[in-house]
């Protein structure tokens, strides 16, 4: 795809940082390497969880410069059966995408065609066959360290234990440059693909998964599976930039409400500081999806005065002015 002569400029300034960014994490991961083996006896063998009836549910955006466009996506991955291909047996994982422009006055779901995967595991290796490709790639192998780089993607950026739905899993980054697009692919044990972070120089996409039914576990939100498989319902409506509101009431006694926006998964914090600087209460501090939120902070115990509301998610910070009046 080409989006002009500065792409190729933006691509070769994103392969360097991407070297030392690997360089980097050769040197973390060699840190590191004592602590991560230590889980290695309590990942679950087979890795992922592929049996029948399992089923998955993603939530994606994208933004192009330029008034390009800026949409939305969802997809449900269920597992519906076994295959046999060249004697190995695979999980039959049927793939269901919906579709959602944010330029368009609707988010009714427009239902496309299914993809069929075939995905099997051999321990902590976790593999993808294909059909029209008619071959095995070989996704991650949960035992490999930092660095290791697969020939059809790239190297493992990043290799640790973290939070997954409502659960812990073992999450491996995988890097890919491919025409020009910095693409993270993420696997987590239990779950598999977790989804991916694009980028170039006048695109950004992203994808997570929100929720899982697994071995008849829920884990985060289902609640849409059924509506994209059928094609039949909402989507909910999702902000498309980050926002930090004025808190209601302004001035306030003793209590008051704070509503914020984040346009895209990440970790979330909420704090509030006093004049001099001092943090005074903590009432955000975790990963959130894309949404709209309000949270109310509580200010009995605290004195007149001014204080600042500071919301913080990735590289967005804001920062809000609030007055307490007793």
């Amino acid at each position: 795809m080409k989006h002009g002569r500065n792409v190729g400029l933006s691509g070769v300034l994103m392969a360097l940082v991407a070297t030392l960014m690997c360089t980097m994490n050769i040197s973390y991961s060699q840190q590191m390497a004592p602590v991560l083996d230590q889980g290695k006896d309590s990942l679950p063998d087979p890795i992922v969880s592929l049996s029948i009836g399992n089923k998955f549910i993603f939530d994606g955006w994208w933004h192009i410069d330029g008034g390009v466009g800026d949409g939305r996506w969802l997809f449900t991955e269920e597992i519906t059966g076994d295959s046999v291909v060249n004697n190995l047996t695979y999980a039959v994982v049927r793939r269901h995408p919906s579709f959602a422009s944010l330029r368009i006055p609707t988010n009714s779901i427009d239902s496309r065609n299914d993809t069929i995967i075939l995905r099997r595991c051999d321990g902590h290796k976790f593999y993808e066959y294909r059909p029209p490709l008619d071959s095995e790639l070989l996704l991650v192998d949960f035992d490999d360290s930092t660095g290791v780089e697969y020939p059809h993607y790239g190297p493992i950026m990043s290799r640790q234990f973290e939070p997954v739905l409502n659960d812990t899993a073992l999450v491996i980054k995988v890097f890919v440059f491919y025409q020009e697009t910095m693409l993270n692919r993420f696997y987590a044990s239990r779950f598999g693909f977790e989804g991916y972070h694009a980028t170039s120089g006048v695109m950004n996409a992203n994808t997570d998964l929100i929720g899982a039914v697994i071995d008849n576990v829920v884990y985060g939100d289902t609640s849409l599976f059924d509506s994209i498989r059928t094609g039949i319902g909402e989507l909910p409506e999702i902000p498309t930039t980050y926002r930090l509101y004025q808190n209601f009431p302004n001035p306030f006694n003793p209590s008051t409400k704070i509503r914020y926006e984040i346009s895209q998964r990440g970790r979330v914090t909420v704090k509030i500081f006093d004049m001099l600087g001092r943090e005074v209460a903590s009432l955000v501090d975790n990963m959130k999806e894309a949404g709209s939120y309000e949270v109310e902070w509580d200010a009995s115990r605290f004195a007149s005065g001014m204080y600042f509301c500071v919301i913080r998610s990735g590289w967005f910070t804001q920062m809000r002015k609030m007055i307490l009046l007793k």
